[in-house]
């Protein structure tokens, strides 16, 4: 997550400063003037029921005083946290209501959230705050719908089950939350309509990185597809070394691979 505090282009000279170079705009003495604020946040299903285990992030603002979305100031304002829903399906979650930024006052016109379930399309929600209204907490009330229910279960080029694997999908509403489905394998019902470039993949202490092929899923809303027994094969092993015209010692240092599976 980005760690400083991003408007529109439209933005005042002084806010770009504070975006780009919080350390010159921002005296140690304003870091400590923010008030926070509560949101009250309630999750339930389609049937009006109340999701359990739902995680709730916090991660941006929009202000009042200035255009434009201002994430999260992690520097300023700690880090994000994940709040967990309890049986009634209720979280809350605090927020940054006003931050000084030198000069700069600004205050929270609207709180974005991401909500996330393992049984449940993953959200984001731009709420805005009813700032004329004198009342100590608001809420904001989310409707999470079923995805498709997808299962998934592995094996290696033995035919042995291959349990705990990962499972990378590409797309912007990829889920991040896979439970296991009681035999060995994965499942989820967070995934959207749409078609899915994936791959399973299971990291080992002692042996090569196991690869399944790449698999385009189709999904399609409240439907169940069961993808059982699909094979897993060692990954190669790449051993290179750095340019000798490259400036020595490196520190920090990292190397980054992109693999293209054939058609």
């Amino acid at each position: 997550m980005n760690r400083t505090l991003r408007f529109s282009c439209q933005a005042l000279t002084c806010l770009l400063c504070v975006a780009f170079a919080p350390s010159k705009c921002v005296s140690n003495e304003d870091t400590d003037l923010i008030t926070w604020g509560e949101l009250r946040i309630v999750i339930k299903d389609e049937a009006g029921k109340p999701v359990t285990g739902a995680v709730v992030k916090a991660y941006a603002m929009r202000m009042i005083e200035q255009d434009g979305h201002g994430y999260w100031n992690e520097e300023k304002h700690g880090p994000l946290k994940n709040y967990l829903t309890a049986q009634d399906g209720l979280v809350i979650v605090r927020y940054p209501s006003k931050s000084v930024f030198g000069p700069i006052v600004l205050t929270t016109k609207s709180v974005s959230f991401l909500v996330r379930h393992s049984d449940y399309v993953q959200k984001v929600v731009h709420f805005d705050l009813a700032l004329d209204v004198d009342e100590p907490i608001e809420q904001a009330d989310v409707e999470l719908k079923k995805g498709c229910e997808l299962q998934l279960s592995a094996v290696d080029e033995n035919g042995a089950q291959v349990p705990d694997f990962g499972v990378m999908m590409a797309g912007p509403f990829a889920p991040e939350f896979w439970a296991d489905d009681g035999n060995g394998g994965r499942r989820t019902s967070a995934l959207s309509d749409g078609t899915w470039q994936t791959m399973l993949v299971k990291p080992q202490r002692d042996g090569p990185t196991l690869f399944s092929g790449l698999l385009p899923l189709r999904v399609r809303p409240s439907q169940a597809l069961r993808m059982r027994n699909v094979k897993l094969s060692p990954g190669a092993r790449i051993v290179g070394r750095l340019s000798s015209n490259v400036p020595r010692p490196v520190v920090g240092g990292y190397v980054s691979t992109t693999s293209v599976p054939k058609p």
